[in-house]
């Protein structure tokens, strides 16, 4: 994504991270929390790259943070 190009929203942002990522250069995930600067959550787990946040043991957990995300944002939706 170009950053040049990205628009703030004022809807929900959702981010998982993987906590253990090396990078070789800037780390660039901040960015995202500039995106949605009213309605931003992020969750961190212990992994090595996005790739195995999808696998066992990540993957439980970012289900679950998911999953409760989703009820919260409905739960919202249905009050407005």
């Amino acid at each position: 994504m170009s950053w040049e190009q990205a628009q703030p929203s004022a809807g929900p942002l959702r981010f998982a991270i993987a906590e253990r990522r090396a990078f070789a250069g800037a780390d660039g995930r901040a960015q995202w929390r500039e995106l949605a600067p009213a309605d931003y959550a992020e969750f961190g787990l212990a992994a090595n790259d996005s790739g195995t946040m999808l696998l066992p043991p990540f993957v439980e957990g970012l289900a679950g943070w998911i999953a409760a995300e989703i009820d919260t944002l409905d739960a919202r939706a249905v009050r407005h």
